[in-house]
């Protein structure tokens, strides 16, 4: 029989590697699971915090950072805001219609 420290000099290994136990672990696929199904009912509008606070409410021991890396492993992106957008003037808005067409020029004094 070969001792480890001698098995591993043979392949060039850190002894550390035959010690490596995964840490995956069984819970974080119902934290995935219960996280995706969040994300979707949100309409993807849920960032890392929200999460949180929904998973906690489910009753999961989870903090930020490990929801941020859950998010990024299973590419959930939250939705922003947009920039708001002032438009120049004189030209129509789109949600909303021109009904004066800047037709500011009365015919008549208004005087009283």
């Amino acid at each position: 029989m070969i001792a480890i420290q001698r098995a591993c000099r043979l392949f060039d290994l850190p002894v550390s590697n035959y010690y490596y136990v995964s840490l995956v672990r069984p819970e974080d696929e119902d934290i995935k699971q219960r996280m995706v199904k969040i994300f979707e009912e949100s309409l993807h509008s849920y960032g890392k915090r929200r999460l949180v606070i929904d998973l906690r409410k489910a009753l999961f021991k989870i903090g930020v950072f490990k929801t941020a890396r859950l998010m990024k492993t299973l590419g959930l992106v939250a939705k922003r805001p947009k920039k708001p957008h002032y438009y120049k003037m004189g030209e129509e808005q789109p949600t909303t219609p021109h009904l004066l067409q800047r037709a500011f020029n009365p015919t008549d004094i208004n005087i009283r």
